[in-house]
């Protein structure tokens, strides 16, 4: 079979298949098209081969000011998931923008959007009719922007225990591709002098979605009603944030944003009519949503910090609606819960999910949000991420700790850790997805069997913490 990958700037990507000769004159053109474009992308390949190979291998940073990859939403065809040199990887990555705006033309727009500086800025992200592109757009550059801030305080802390190096520590970008379709651009930084560990990862992937999790969806979002147990075509573009200090007294915080879609079953038919056609399938998708939110975990309890954190939350879903936040601060508390210990993870934030245009049970509105609507909202709410988490941090970073502090961060690490894998339901899709990766645990945790720390009637500040993570605190005082 030969595949049939249509683009254009302000649509979906969608992939067909041509089964059935003869073809006809408009058809044949189509492919031989295609095949100029896929010998443009080997000659790419070729040239990058060559230059690799001359220049050697070393780490590539994520930097909001040096585009060093190409931004694409979906499958363009010089994407690499390589390790080079960050000025030269820049170089490179413009030539090979030039390759690809000269061969796609139908597309020069969106790549010479998504090449340029522009796209690494928050602010300038260019508004898209195909939510797709629109999503995977925002997502990328709001990586860029939300790492090159936590450079920043990288940077703002001198050499020490934890990284001796003069230079400060900055995040690595493994930029990968998904066999079974898509890319991503994982940002991590291991052993910083914040930071013990910090990912800020950006996936936009594309695919079918296996039974068991077309199943384990269905009980999750009652949008997606399907008929039978069969396979489904999805997209899904998202940005998730997971920050562990080295300091106890500095919390772990977690965002995750997304926006998914599920399509109806591709048929033989669909791939004659969007190939005799020359355009892409204009069929609704079975069904679209967003979801996402960001919660604080720390290891010790500071109520001006959780405040701020609750406080910045509310203003900006306020922004959009008043009735937002309360029920997402609830779904928050019940989301994160532990039921094996009786606990909360953290001490909350924001969650909701299945949130889509028409009836929506959190919360109950008479006049439905639009599509747009709602990607402002996520828009907002994500952009504040910075706004939410680095005041708290220039509070905690350079506090003393002790031994049995650490000891303590290292414990309720773990119970991050059996949340992540028992009970979020982020992980379990994963599970159920070929090539879904997983970047969320700490890089260190422990467990003690029956600790006398937290203990009821200790007195003490891990008990303080217990508290509130039995019982929830409505902290946003805004």
């Amino acid at each position: 079979m030969l595949p049939r990958i249509v683009r254009t700037s302000q649509s979906t990507f969608r992939r067909g298949y041509a089964t059935s000769p003869p073809m006809p004159d408009r058809v044949r053109n189509t492919l031989l098209y295609q095949a100029g474009v896929g010998f443009a992308a080997a000659c790419g390949v070729v040239v990058y081969s060559n230059w690799r190979a001359q220049n050697g291998d070393s780490s590539v940073h994520c930097d909001s000011a040096k585009p060093s990859h190409l931004a694409s939403p979906t499958d363009d065809p010089l994407i690499f998931n390589r390790t080079v040199k960050d000025t030269e990887a820049e170089t490179f990555t413009r030539q090979a923008g030039d390759t690809v705006k000269k061969t796609l033309g139908a597309v020069k727009d969106t790549v010479e959007h998504l090449v340029g500086a522009d796209a690494h800025e928050p602010s300038r992200v260019k508004e898209y009719d195909d939510p797709r592109i629109r999503m995977a757009t925002w997502v990328m550059a709001l990586q860029d922007h939300i790492v090159n801030g936590l450079e920043q305080l990288e940077s703002s802390v001198p050499a020490n225990e934890y990284n001796s190096s003069p230079q400060a520590p900055t995040f690595h970008r493994d930029h990968w591709l998904r066999p079974q379709g898509g890319e991503g651009s994982s940002c991590v930084l291991a052993n910083g002098r914040v930071f013990e560990k910090a990912g800020v990862n950006v996936s936009v992937v594309h695919g079918v979605l296996p039974p068991a999790a077309v199943r384990q969806m269905k009980a999750d979002h009652k949008s997606l009603v399907t008929d039978g147990d069969a396979s489904l075509p999805f997209f899904a573009a998202g940005i998730s944030i997971v920050l562990h200090p080295w300091n106890p007294h500095a919390p772990t915080v977690h965002l995750n944003y997304r926006y998914f879609e599920v399509d109806p079953p591709s048929t033989p038919q669909d791939a004659l009519d969007t190939a005799s056609s020359g355009a892409t399938t204009t069929r609704e998708p079975l069904a679209w949503w967003f979801g996402g939110g960001s919660d604080l975990t720390p290891s010790y309890l500071y109520p001006e910090d959780a405040t701020h954190f609750h406080n910045t939350l509310k203003r900006s879903a306020d922004a959009h609606d008043d009735r937002y936040f309360p029920v997402w601060k609830k779904w928050c508390d019940k989301y994160f819960y532990i039921p094996h210990r009786g606990e909360a993870r953290g001490v909350g934030g924001i969650f909701f999910d299945d949130l889509t245009a028409g009836t929506h049970p959190r919360p109950q509105k008479t006049t439905q949000p639009t599509a747009d609507d709602i990607f402002h909202l996520v828009q907002s709410m994500s952009a504040s991420f910075l706004d939410s988490y680095l005041p708290i941090m220039h509070r905690r970073i350079n506090m003393p700790f002790t031994e049995e502090e650490r000891r303590w961060q290292l414990m309720r690490r773990g119970r991050y850790v059996e949340f992540n894998l028992v009970h979020d339901r982020g992980t379990k899709f994963g599970l159920f997805t070929p090539g879904a990766r997983i970047e969320t645990l700490p890089q260190t945790a422990r467990w003690e069997y029956m600790s006398d720390m937290g203990a009821p009637g200790s007195g003490t500040r891990e008990e303080e913490l217990m508290k509130v993570l039995k019982t929830p605190v409505d902290w946003a005082d805004v």
